[in-house]
Order: C-alpha cells, then sequence, then structure tokens
C-alpha cells in the first residue's frame, strides 16, 4: 500500500556510523539522493566493475588519496589517449564518477571509447542504447561488459544488432565498416606487438635505472609511461581473447 518496511537485526551503519534516528537516517538518504540527481548524467549508467573496474582496484571503502592518484594516473585521461591512438574515437571526458565519495565508471564515456574511428556520435548512440538497455535489464553484466554488452568485433557487433529491428541497413553497413576497419588495425598492432614490447622494455629499463637520483614529477612521468604500454596490452590482450573465441570457439 505505498509502504517501505525496512527489517534490520542491527542498527543502521554507514562509513563505521551508527544512526541515532529515523531522521538522521532520512535526512542521510536524502542528502545521498541529491547528489545522485545531481551528478549522475542524464542518459547514462554508472558502475563499479565496468571497463576500468574501480571496485576491484581500489576496494570498497576508497581513500581520497588513491582515489586521487587513481585519476590523475588512469581515469582521467590516459585510458581515453591510449585508445585514440589506437585507433578508436572517445569523447575525452574520462571515464570515472564520484558519487558518495565512491568512484564509478561511466558507462557512456566508456563505451564511446572503444568506438571506431568514422562513427559519429548519432551513428555510435544507437550501439549505445543498446548497451544501456542491456545493463538496465541485468546490471551484473558490468563484471564481463566487454565480453557481453560491448560490440568489439563485426562479429559481436551482429549479434548487438540484432536486438533493434528499427536500425536502417544504411546505418548497419556504416557501423560494419568501421568495425571491420577497426579489426584491421587491431590485429596489426597485435602482430607488432612482440616487437614494441622488446622495445619498450629495454628502454623503460634504462629510464628506472636514470630514476634512482630523480624526483617526484620524473618517477610519476614513469609511471605514466608505464600505465599507458599496460593499457594497450590490455585492450589487445581483450580483443585478441574476444576475436578468438567469436572464431573458433562454439
Amino acid at each position: 500500500n505505498g509502504q517501505v518496511y525496512i527489517l534490520q537485526a542491527r542498527p543502521m551503519v554507514i562509513k563505521d556510523r551508527a544512526l541515532s534516528s529515523d531522521l538522521q537516517f532520512n535526512t542521510t538518504i536524502d542528502a545521498l539522493n541529491h547528489e545522485i540527481g545531481t551528478n549522475v548524467a542524464p542518459n547514462d549508467f554508472y558502475g563499479d566493475m565496468i571497463d576500468i573496474n574501480p571496485r576491484e582496484l581500489l576496494g570498497e571503502n576508497v581513500e581520497n588519496l588513491n582515489l586521487a592518484i587513481f585519476e590523475e594516473m588512469f581515469a582521467t585521461s590516459i585510458v581515453e589517449e591510449v585508445r585514440e591512438d589506437m585507433g578508436y574515437s572517445p569523447l575525452m571526458g574520462g571515464l570515472l564518477r564520484t558519487v558518495g565519495n565512491k568512484p564509478y565508471v561511466s558507462l557512456r564515456n566508456s563505451a564511446f571509447s572503444m568506438r571506431p574511428v568514422g562513427l559519429d556520435d548519432e551513428d555510435y548512440g544507437v550501439l549505445y542504447q543498446i548497451y544501456k538497455e542491456k545493463l538496465e535489464r541485468k546490471p551484473s553484466l558490468q563484471d564481463s561488459v566487454e565480453f557481453s554488452v560491448f560490440a568489439i568485433t563485426s562479429e559481436t557487433l551482429d549479434r548487438a544488432l540484432q536486438e533493434r529491428a528499427d536500425i536502417s541497413e544504411e546505418r548497419r553497413t556504416k557501423l560494419k565498416g568501421a568495425f571491420i576497419a577497426l579489426e584491421g588495425k587491431i590485429r596489426q598492432q597485435i602482430q607488432d606487438f612482440p616487437g614494441e614490447y622488446k622495445a619498450f622494455s629495454l628502454e623503460y629499463n634504462k629510464l628506472l635505472e636514470n630514476q634512482k637520483e630523480g624526483g617526484l614529477d620524473q618517477c610519476l612521468g614513469l609511471l605514466q609511461k608505464g600505465t599507458r604500454f599496460f593499457v594497450k596490452a590490455a585492450r589487445l590482450a581483450f580483443f585478441n581473447k574476444l576475436f578468438f573465441e567469436t572464431q573458433y570457439v562454439s
């Protein structure tokens, strides 16, 4: 009858503090709802295990310093910049969003960070809506968003488009062409990767030797360089795994 009953065997606790009254509980919930309404962008979906997995990397109770380092060294721009160099077309707005002092990943910005070059916001927005609706129906898919939700190869694109009969043939052809072109670029990068890794390792080890006398700025620059290479390696690995499964695993 429009009533909500909260059954608790112990006091309601938020951030290790017992809430002393219903008024304090309601005030806390109202403040959180206001923050969510203010900070969550329209037509977006936030998850703590999407793409760069902040819950896995940072844990549940994130210290402000750890969050700031994670943003600066990884989530604010580096991931999108690396993917842009690989042949994607990100929005360049950062992947991380913070609500209630907890980090989440923007599904929209994550999805667009894997948009093939040549697709405008409207064309790719059709795919994004498919992703969003799929996660809204089953939020647990955020744990495997790259394999169960996002279209990464032309074959997984075909599967995603099956959910929408209203997409024109012209748009389907444009989407398919962009994904096929991206596949060619990524496969070439996978072939080149062993040599690239060897050259990077030699250069990085030399930089590490020189870092012994360096300051904080030099140390952070070295970490960023390593992070950029890791982001690329991870993207190539995800792509290769998915491509192998779609081609050879029934």
